[in-house]
């Protein structure tokens, strides 16, 4: 006979990766419950870029879900919607002016939507059917993991509360900071934790009517990459009023560990001396930054995982979005990479409960899951290890055009090729066919019982 073990899924963390993947789990109909440790559905952070791979994975989730994201979304005006950025340069270099655009990225059909960080998942909490109603109970808050336990009957989560939970599975969708993945890996693993990228932003919210006022109406309401000596610039829309900047630089002068804040406040003067050679359009935004936020500017430090274990799961539980590759924002993809992994691992959780190629055979859950788990790794590990490699490249991509100054035509050349070939390796992924191969490889893996080792070792020279 089937295993009879009821399937419920623990999700760790209540973020964008959370949210995404509770809608898919509540669209196929599999039971999950939501452990956060803070009070309330938030995040850090003002906004997100959304590329067209993005949209695609929220549109595979759900149509509705996508029309409603686009709804509370920002893009580029009537004229621009397929761009994704105007790429210009930051000062003046040769034959070419300060603020000249030196490259359009165009990204159809969505261009550079973006979005609020806690708008965002507001409206994903509400189509998760999480702020009323009975799907309510789905998520409990203050809920800190402490550890966690397994076995071939299913997890234990322990909480800092003294309280406890089963589940089937647990998925960590408790980015980059994970409990999930300290304990899983292990303190003494350098994989357990993420690392100082050597890289961070002094960062506001500026209104656009200031922006406008210094830069123009075109440069004040569209999506924007300033590219400069040792650094760069980037600015979008949060809402209708309201800029998202970052002055993005090199921070080699020191260290930080895991336990440190990440905020160094205090760095009026250093933002001024990191920019000093730059021209008169990213001074004057300097200016508006400065004047908000005054001498007392934090700088944030950017984190990723520059160490990753041989998998990202083991046994019944897995890790997934920030929690298995946080990466810097150097390519705008950490979240499109979240919503990769929600819509992949829906896919392959819905084999495992419900398809009838699974259901027909016996085979216990403990099976099951360590198949679902080990499919999603194949599909999902070499795409998401490249987008993060692409992110981490992309800083010296943005900073480095100026160290051979004046720049010419033909170096520039080479370098929108390379910009051009880095965003479009993340946009233009076939989701619906790793969809159609993670059925696939669950199909054969059960209906032959393979082992899910050997069932790794034949698949990855296919994905």
């Amino acid at each position: 006979m089937p295993s009879q073990e009821p399937f419920a899924v623990a999700l760790v963390g209540g973020g964008l990766t959370s949210l995404t993947l509770a809608i898919a789990l509540r669209k196929k109909k599999i039971p999950f419950k939501i452990y956060e440790a803070r009070s309330s559905f938030t995040e850090l952070g003002a906004g997100i870029n959304v590329g067209p791979n993005s949209s695609t994975a929220l549109r595979l989730i759900d149509e509705d879900l996508a029309e409603t994201f686009f709804k509370i979304a920002r893009q580029n005006p009537a004229g621009k919607e397929h761009v994704y950025l105007d790429i210009r340069l930051g000062a003046p270099s040769g034959e070419f002016k300060d603020g000249e655009v030196v490259e359009t990225l165009f990204a159809p059909p969505t261009g550079n939507t973006t979005v609020g960080r806690n708008l965002l998942l507001q409206m994903l909490a509400e189509r998760a059917g999480l702020t009323e109603g009975p799907g309510k109970e789905d998520a409990v808050f203050n809920k800190k993991v402490a550890t966690y336990s397994q076995d071939s009957s299913g997890v234990i989560l322990s909480f800092s509360d003294g309280t406890t939970a089963v589940a089937s599975a647990i998925i960590a969708c408790d980015g980059i900071h994970s409990t999930i993945r300290h304990i899983l890996l292990g303190s003494e693993d350098r994989a357990s934790q993420p690392h100082f990228s050597h890289t961070g932003a002094y960062r506001a919210l500026l209104p656009t009517a200031q922006l406008e006022k210094l830069l123009g109406k075109e440069r004040a309401y569209s999506s924007q990459a300033v590219i400069g000596p040792g650094g760069y610039v980037i600015y979008y829309p949060t809402t209708a009023t309201t800029m998202n900047i970052g002055f993005w630089t090199r921070r080699n002068d020191r260290e930080w560990d895991e336990e440190a804040s990440w905020l160094l406040p205090g760095q009026g003067k250093q933002m001024r001396e990191d920019f000093t050679s730059w021209g008169p359009a990213a001074k004057g935004l300097m200016d508006l930054v400065l004047e908000k936020e005054g001498e007392d500017l934090p700088f944030w430090s950017a984190w990723h995982h520059a160490v990753q274990p041989d998998r990202f799961w083991q046994g019944r539980v897995a890790l997934i979005g920030d929690a298995a590759h946080a990466m810097p924002p150097h390519a705008g993809a950490g979240a499109g990479q979240a919503m990769e992994d929600a819509f992949v691992m829906s896919e392959v959780l819905g084999c495992i409960s419900a398809c009838e190629h699974a259901a027909s055979i016996d085979t216990e859950m403990q099976k099951r899951i360590e198949v679902a788990f080990g499919v999603y790794e194949t599909i999902r590990r070499p795409r998401s290890q490249a987008v993060l490699e692409t992110s981490e490249a992309n800083f010296e991509l943005w900073a480095d055009l100026y160290d051979d100054a004046p720049i010419s035509h033909e170096r520039l050349n080479v370098w929108r090729q390379k910009v051009k070939t880095a965003f479009e390796g993340i946009w233009r992924h076939d989701l619906e066919v790793d969809a159609v191969k993670a059925r696939e490889m669950i199909k054969t893996a059960l209906q032959l019982r393979l082992s899910v080792d050997y069932l790794h070792v034949i698949n990855t020279q296919t994905v």
